[in-house]
């Protein structure tokens, strides 16, 4: 009898142990993710490598990751926010457009609580908002507007990189007559207009205070530099350096015409440098413009865009802990590091000692370096009404269905309008 109640006590305890190791197993906090990219960009290879890396040195934490590339990403963020859905970081920005649907759906917040900001480049964490706010955090130091040349093509042609306007207008006979086009640029995409064209007119118009007044409403839109601008890229269309292809290239289009050596040179981000395939070309700065008075400046510094952590994530103590812990991993030396050998990206975030760029992005530090003035992209800093009066107008400019005035005045309509919505 001893024997069996002995055995009896036994059995109980063992499952009374497992019922409080059961009952005491805390479920695992879930967090969920939306990175930008896609398997066959850069950009997303990256990101895949450091979010998996994440998860694998994070057995306690459960991620729910997607990843979406140009609008699907944009589309797919929108109706999270619209619907309520989970979301706790995500790629977002710290003005323009696409912050405005994270700020009127109630989930921005300052993310400069969240990070050491000595860990960080000086500059790096100016904040876009009202009170010196930093609604996302920036990875990337870079000039938005970069005019990359096929410089193969240039010396076969007996062409140098042109440096002026005046140069590129009698390159571009050169070029027609070669059957080539002169510059690459995706015009059909209103944002390209913004990050681009736009802001490089503007900032060499006004110069840095100049674009600063502009956003902050102590100049208008329909005047000064902004008016130049619009004027100065109507005669960009009307002078055939720009044409009918632009008008027609969606993102992505304009860069395969660069890399089948279809053109002699291409406008875009900082960033593309890394998907250009030929084996001979540069990063240069934007040729100068009548008039100009920031000569040589370019538009950017660090990126607008960045990692961010949702208000409804701080809400939960558990997610909100969980979420900075992913935050500063994303943005922090390790993924920094990722980005720069996978895309060429320069880290916002501070590192000592040599990094390693992607092949052919090797020169984009000394090319940032270069630029004594950078100002800002005039989209990064309002709303995404004021900055779609503006891109969406150029493209109107360039089909001749819209003169730069009208489309100044709309944009001042539109930045006075968008006062009373904070």
């Amino acid at each position: 009898m001893k024997i069996k109640k002995v055995a009896f006590l036994v059995l109980m305890a063992g499952l009374l142990v497992v019922t409080s190791c059961s009952e005491s197993k805390e479920e695992k906090v879930k967090l969920v993710v939306l990175g930008y990219g896609d398997e066959t960009t850069p950009d997303g290879r990256a990101f895949e490598t450091n979010i998996e890396k994440f998860i694998a040195d994070n057995p306690d934490l459960e991620i729910e990751w997607d990843m979406l590339n140009e609008e699907l990403y944009h589309n797919r963020m929108t109706a999270m926010l619209v619907s309520g859905e989970q979301l706790d970081v995500a790629v977002t920005f710290n003005g323009g457009s696409h912050h405005t649907k994270v700020l009127d759906n109630g989930q921005a917040i300052d993310q400069l609580q969240f990070v050491n900001p000595a860990e960080f480049h000086d500059g790096a964490l100016a904040g876009g908002g009202e009170n010196g706010e930093l609604w996302s955090i920036p990875i990337t130091k870079s000039i938005h507007t970069v005019f990359y040349s096929n410089d193969t093509l240039l010396e076969e042609l007996g062409l140098e990189v042109a440096t002026s306007y005046e140069e590129l207008l009698e390159q571009k006979k050169v070029a027609e007559a070669k059957g080539k086009v002169l510059i690459a640029y995706p015009a059909a995409a209103a944002w390209c207009n913004d990050t681009f064209l736009y802001s490089i007119l503007v900032g060499r118009y006004a110069g840095t205070e100049g674009t600063i007044d502009l956003y902050k409403g102590r100049s208008a839109f329909n005047e000064g530099a902004s008016l130049k601008a619009l004027q100065f890229i109507d005669k960009i269309f009307k002078d055939g350096v720009l044409t009918d292809v632009a008008l027609q290239s969606d993102y992505g289009v304009s860069l395969s015409q660069f890399n089948n050596g279809q053109a002699l040179y291409m406008v875009d981000g900082g960033w593309r440098g890394a998907a250009v395939t030929l084996d001979k070309y540069s990063w240069n700065k934007f040729p100068s413009v009548p008039g100009e008075i920031a000569a040589g400046s370019g538009n950017g510094g660090f990126s607008s865009s960045g990692w961010a952590i949702m208000k409804s994530a701080t809400e939960d103590p558990k997610r909100k802990e969980a979420s900075i812990k992913l935050l500063n991993y994303l943005v922090g030396k390790e993924a920094s590091l990722v980005r720069a050998e996978a895309i060429g990206l320069v880290p916002a975030y501070k590192i000592e000692g040599d990094i390693t760029y992607k092949t052919g992005t090797e020169s984009q530090g000394a090319y940032i370096a270069s630029h004594d003035i950078v100002t800002p992209t005039v989209g990064d800093k309002v709303r995404a009404d004021v900055k779609d009066a503006f891109a969406n107008g150029i493209i109107e400019i360039g089909l001749g269905t819209k003169t730069p005035e009208e489309v100044a005045d709309a944009t001042e309509r539109a930045f006075n309008e968008s006062k009373d919505q904070g």
